[in-house]
């Protein structure tokens, strides 16, 4: 019963996606701060996989949930699309397919105002802290080979690095 209610549910999504639906969710936990609060309300696109880019805050599905972090790279890699996702709050990251995407959040809503992310000094930002996230990424992988060595079983520096230079990029701009 639980594959046949999944199907129904990928149906469903995919027949939204291609009307342009949006769904509003209210956010629980903190993967996302400072950008995203608990409690935010998001306005989500459902959008095809393709209209996603480095620095969208995306929804996916994972392990029968809808997570929402920011895409810092995407790849192809065995003939399949990877998105690499991120919570701006954490220090790790992982791989999600293509067909993980429910779409793009654009509004934020928080103590009676909206935050749309189509203003270009919020899309700017996003950019930004997608791009810092990109950097990230390929730091990391190229370092990952010698942490061992060198760090141990510590995280590596240019994570907490990363996330303390989003955190003080995030400070600087306020959200209008």
């Amino acid at each position: 019963m639980k594959k046949e209610v999944n199907k129904w549910q990928d149906i469903i999504l995919e027949i939204w996606k291609k009307e342009n639906r949006k769904i509003k969710l209210i956010v629980k936990g903190f993967s996302m701060e400072p950008y995203i609060h608990a409690n935010d309300t998001i306005l989500i696109n459902l959008l095809p996989y393709d209209k996603i880019k480095i620095g969208d805050i995306t929804a996916f599905l994972q392990n029968g949930k809808i997570v929402v972090h920011r895409i810092i790279k995407i790849k192809k890699y065995k003939g399949k699309l990877l998105f690499c996702q991120k919570g701006d709050n954490l220090t790790g990251y992982s791989w999600i397919e293509s067909d993980q995407i429910i779409g793009r959040v654009d509004i934020i809503e928080r103590d009676n105002r909206k935050i749309y992310f189509k203003k270009p000094s919020n899309a700017l930002l996003n950019l930004f802290l997608g791009i810092s996230g990109l950097v990230f990424i390929n730091i990391f992988e190229l370092l990952t080979p010698l942490k061992k060595s060198l760090f141990g079983n510590q995280s590596l520096p240019i994570i907490k690095l990363i996330n303390f230079w989003n955190r003080l990029i995030y400070k600087f701009y306020v959200l209008q």
